[in-house]
């Protein structure tokens, strides 16, 4: 959450709460980079395209998810001008940040992060720069699902 000292103090007396205090860049980075960035580091195409298996690619892109802070559950509003400002921001500087000119930032259909597209090599430089920004809470793979069924896919999207 996002606050100042009163806000703090309040979180820090929640039951079950164990920390309280800013993020430090490291901390913004998901664990699912770690395989992906040693692979790439590596340089192994083959360990590259294992890593990148499970995360949404497309034409040698990779999705990256970024997401903002967490505010009220129920202020979906304030949490989509947050995520549209900050898909402001990290898009006007994404280019020369990434080093990659194609890259790209755009608020997600839902509204509840920005989805970066980067090229893997520009992957490296792209995460470390985004977990530096401010506003940002979280860095993580946009993961897709493989189905081996051959039925076919539900729409999960259908209230009854």
């Amino acid at each position: 959450a996002v606050g100042g000292p009163d806000a703090a103090r309040a979180a820090a007396a929640v039951p079950g709460v164990t920390w309280v205090g800013p993020l430090r860049p490291e901390d913004t980075v998901a664990r699912a980079w770690d395989p992906i960035l040693a692979a790439i580091h590596a340089g192994d195409q083959p360990s590259i395209k294992r890593a990148l298996a499970n995360v949404e690619t497309f034409g040698g892109f990779v999705s990256v998810q970024v997401f903002v802070p967490p505010l009220e559950a129920d202020d979906v509003d304030a949490t989509r001008e947050l995520v549209d400002a900050l898909a402001g921001r990290i898009g006007s500087e994404l280019v020369e940040a990434s080093g990659d000119p194609m890259a790209s930032a755009t608020v997600s259909r839902g509204g509840g992060f920005v989805l970066v597209r980067v090229r893997v090599q520009s992957l490296p430089r792209t995460i470390e720069w985004l977990s530096q920004r401010r506003a940002v809470h979280r860095v993580s793979p946009k993961h897709v699902v493989h189905s081996t069924s051959r039925l076919p896919p539900l729409d999960m999207n259908v209230k009854s």
